[in-house]
């Protein structure tokens, strides 16, 4: 995310009121804003409703219902919030907030098209979220050290068990119609033209990196554990067999969620999720050894819930090998043992390896 800069307070009260500036601009944006431990779309929301809640109707709110929507907040969502506070706070605020928020929002601008939870989670989660500031490009053309006005490809992936019902509707609303995309980054102007996008189911693309994961196999399992779900499809003669597909709603958040809650209940610690994947990814992490213990232990259930629930889906992971990828193939790699009498396994631990799947396929075809 980048870094917050508030320059309101000097430009407005630099020389009448220097100390409130510097508390406005460093303090309270400088600092507080900028603090990781809400994400910033959380911390809009917050903010929203507090000065909602005080009866503050002016251009600050206004200004933080627009910060709202830059970072996130669709206008269904900003709806819903304002009327849940209304019933605390005041009908009238209400009223006054939405004829606001109609400045800032129009109807159903920045929400998803999807009415399934997980395909709204993932795309909440891509690389550039939809109705998320555009960062991610800017960073992107950074690192490639690309010009500041070009044109880009999008490559995305969608779920395995959606890829064929959710296609078209997806890339119609990642190709956005609003060209180019203006903005600015960090004190530097950026203007992007969307020429195309293409999507190809996760997973299955990461493949094109390691086609020797499925050479010589006649059947192979590929399960894609992400975020919030668990994708499954089995390849014949390396070719996806659109009819297995299967997602399970058990993705790495999951476990950490209940790893969390485990650990506090027992230890009183409030761990960090970050502390939580270092442990079971085996990587090195200081911390009360009762929580580790905790941790550990969590990994090997979640990796048999995984198994488990693999199994009754219809995959025998006894008689075909499987490739095993996304941000959980390292915690099954560390928890899976020799008892649980599996086929061959394939980890592919890299969790850039879909995207760098995506990015070899359309280099592909657009050399040809």
């Amino acid at each position: 995310m980048a870094k917050i800069v508030q320059t309101a307070g000097r430009n407005a009260l630099g020389e009448f009121a220097p100390e409130f500036a510097h508390f406005n601009d460093d303090v309270l944006f400088g600092e507080n804003w900028n603090n990781n431990d809400i994400d910033v779309k959380t911390r809009s929301i917050i903010t929203v409703v507090a000065l909602m809640a005080q009866g503050i109707t002016d251009s600050s709110l206004k200004f933080h219902l627009q910060n709202a929507k830059d970072h996130g907040v669709s206008q269904k969502e900003i709806a819903a919030i304002i009327t849940h506070v209304g019933f605390y706070a005041g009908w009238p605020k209400a009223w006054a907030v939405f004829n606001l928020a109609k400045e800032v929002w129009n109807v159903n601008e920045g929400d998803l098209p999807y009415e399934d939870e997980a395909m709204r989670a993932h795309v909440k989660s891509m690389v550039f979220p939809i109705g998320q500031p555009n960062d991610a490009f800017a960073q992107e053309i950074r690192y490639r050290r690309g010009e500041r006005k070009t044109d880009v490809v999008l490559a995305a992936g969608l779920p395995l068990a959606s890829f064929g019902r959710e296609k078209k509707g997806f890339r119609e609303y990642l190709f956005r119609k609003e060209q180019p995309l203006r903005f600015r980054y960090e004190d530097e102007s950026y203007e992007i033209r969307i020429q195309d996008v293409k999507l190809f189911p996760q997973g299955y693309s990461a493949l094109a990196l390691h086609p020797e994961c499925v050479r010589d196999e006649p059947s192979v399992l590929l399960a894609d554990i992400g975020g919030w779900t668990v994708d499954l499809m089995r390849l014949d003669n390396s070719v996806p067999n659109a009819a297995t597909c299967r997602s399970l709603e058990l993705g790495v958040i999951r476990c950490v969620d209940e790893i969390t809650e485990q650990v506090r209940r027992n230890t009183g610690l409030s761990v960090t999720d970050i502390q939580i994947e270092r442990v079971l990814n085996g990587q090195s992490c200081s911390m009360d050894p009762a929580a580790k213990e905790i941790i550990v232990r969590q990994g090997r259930l979640y990796t048999e819930k995984i198994l488990s629930a693999i199994m009754e889906a219809g995959f025998d992971l006894k008689a075909i090998p499987s490739v095993i990828m996304g941000g959980g193939a390292s915690i099954l790699k560390r928890h899976v043992t020799p008892q649980d009498g599996l086929c061959r396994q394939i980890y592919l631990t890299d969790v850039h390896a879909n995207a760098s799947g995506y990015e070899r396929i359309v280099g592909q075809m657009c050399a040809k």
